[in-house]
């Protein structure tokens, strides 16, 4: 991608060619005036690459640091899927301006990757033709599998793990032992050494990204007192999502977690991974 002059503006592009050639529209002209492509060389940023849906309308964005690698292509055209997505039903009334379910918004941006084929890349001149062979198919399907498959018992596991977490099944002096002991169960893995409760390994997966992440997937089922968002408490079943957040790993985590608060939203804004 590098040697053939991609950059993230460029391979954005390619990904907006594609979604024209099966009957979108082309990206609002705020999308590349308002979206973060790349990191910013002024300050630091969660680079995780997110789509989001500013203002229920036509303020469509993506946040991420691209890179000219093939991941961050792929990663581009899924992006882009929740994108189309926030422009196809933003004419819907309020309730319905969401996905039927978070798996539908990634299924979009997924079904695209498929379509990701060696003979597409080398449609557009990003790889020299390619015989199809027994050998590539299985080549492909085993990058596939490594890809979906590995990872169902891992997502089963962080979910069950979160979701035992935000309701008090499981209480702070036990996160560590209950997340090895899903591990164990769903992905038959045992730490090489010793873990106590000081060491709270969920931390690189799901403290960092995912469980911060995860709020505007579950707070439509967490209950909130009238008021309490405006004030900036939160109360009831939220109450282990703060906790969660208490053994963050940044200042910002720990100081809205020990004030009872949750990170500001702005306005209508919703976001997909």
């Amino acid at each position: 991608l590098g040697k053939q002059g991609y950059d993230a503006v460029k391979m954005m592009k390619s990904a907006e060619t594609f979604y024209q050639s099966i009957a979108f529209p082309k990206l609002p002209e705020t999308f590349w005036e308002r979206s973060m492509l790349t990191r910013p060389r002024d300050r630091d940023v969660q680079c995780h690459p997110s789509a989001w849906h500013m203002d229920g309308k036509q303020d469509v964005r993506i946040k991420m640091c691209t890179r000219p690698i093939y991941d961050d292509l792929r990663t581009i055209y899924h992006e882009l899927g929740h994108v189309y997505y926030y422009l196809w039903y933003q004419d819907q009334p309020f309730i319905f301006q969401t996905g039927a379910h978070d798996g539908f918004h990634e299924a979009v941006g997924d079904t695209v990757n498929l379509s990701m084929t060696p003979a597409y890349l080398a449609e557009i001149g990003l790889v020299p033709p390619v015989k199809p062979s027994q050998e590539a198919v299985i080549n492909q399907q085993m990058k596939m599998a490594l890809e979906k498959i590995a990872f169902l018992p891992f997502g089963k596991m962080i979910d069950e793990w979160r979701w035992q977490v935000f309701s008090g099944q499981v209480q702070p002096e036990n996160y560590n032992a209950a997340w090895w002991a899903l591990r164990e169960k769903y992905q038959g893995i045992r730490p090489p050494v010793e873990r106590t409760e000081a060491d709270f390994d969920p931390v690189p997966r799901a403290g960092q990204h995912a469980v911060h992440a995860v709020l505007p997937v579950v707070h439509p089922a967490v209950p909130v007192p009238e008021g309490a968002l405006r004030c900036g408490r939160v109360q009831g079943p939220a109450v282990g999502v703060l906790r969660l957040w208490q053994r963050g790993s940044r200042p910002e985590v720990r100081r809205n977690a020990r004030q009872g608060r949750q990170p500001a939203v702005a306005g209508h804004a919703v976001r997909a991974d």
